[in-house]
């Protein structure tokens, strides 16, 4: 009920409307404007996709990032610093700079689900055990798991 109500009200909040709708040959197509990205974008998009343990998830954004800021964000719309997937379904265009691109900033959180839904077998519903399955299986770095709590901790007030 909870994540209706912050879903309902990131959509108000972003002054969404009903997609303008065009007509080609009397067939009815929808064309959806993509969201233009912001920390407050991204985390309402992150809670509207489902994804598993959301504070963790933006707290791993912001630090692949730098705070938004990297060539990797800005040039390949990649948020999770993901690297192109080869044996799990993936909406990445292609690979630039060793990681993956992405049409749209929503593509990458949009691919960073289907990486956790390849892991759903894994018991991941505890934030330990999902701690757990990042740095064996997604962190390059030993402190990686240290660096996204401390990340989390400094962000709280954006999530």
């Amino acid at each position: 009920m909870v994540k209706v109500l912050i879903i309902i009200f990131c959509l108000l909040s972003w002054g969404l409307e009903a997609p303008p709708v065009s007509k080609v040959n009397s067939s009815t197509v929808i064309i959806v404007e993509k969201e233009e990205f912001s920390k407050d974008a991204l985390w309402c998009y992150i809670l509207e996709k489902g994804i598993l343990h959301p504070e963790i998830a933006f707290a791993q954004a912001v630090l692949e990032t730098g705070n938004f800021t990297s060539r990797i964000f800005r040039e390949n719309n990649n948020l999770f610093g993901m690297k192109l997937a080869k044996v799990r379904p993936t909406v990445a265009t292609g690979e630039q700079y060793r990681h993956a691109t992405y049409c749209h900033w929503q593509d990458s959180v949009n691919d960073y689900l289907l990486w956790q839904q390849m892991w759903q077998k894994t018991p991941i519903d505890t934030e330990h055990h999902y701690y757990s399955l990042l740095d064996r299986l997604y962190a390059e770095d030993q402190d990686y798991v240290k660096i996204v709590k401390l990340v989390r901790k400094q962000n709280y007030e954006l999530i």
